[in-house]
């Protein structure tokens, strides 16, 4: 379905008619994709955002109740962020990846009690 702003919605559904994914292709030519009943993996649902040139800008994970389990953002400069999340959805661990392939993980921001 074109909307009023150029963009485009695609949905996609399962043979019993449970929507599985759906992909906002905006004018500009980025892209919002959400994944749903993702299985075989310690998250249910996915969602990828893409620049114009297909390179993943962010990427957020989130359990079956709705909390986040992993977000990871790319800046402009190609410096990946990772952020991970325990059940309360307190950030455990974070890691920066450099666009040369350095990383560090300053430190474990908190732990579950």
């Amino acid at each position: 379905m074109t909307q009023k702003d150029g963009s485009l919605l695609q949905s996609s559904y399962a043979s019993d008619g449970t929507l599985t994914a759906e992909t906002l292709r905006h004018a500009d030519g980025s892209r919002d994709i959400h994944s749903y009943d993702v299985a075989g993996k310690d998250y249910t649902s996915q969602h990828t955002v893409n620049d114009a040139s297909g390179h993943s800008v962010l990427i957020e994970d989130y359990r079956a109740d709705g909390s986040l389990t992993l977000k990871q953002i790319v800046d402009a400069g190609g410096v990946k962020t990772l952020d991970q999340y325990d059940s309360l959805g307190h950030v455990v661990q974070e890691t920066v990846t450099q666009k040369d392939g350095l990383f560090f993980s300053p430190v474990t921001l908190r732990t579950a009690p």
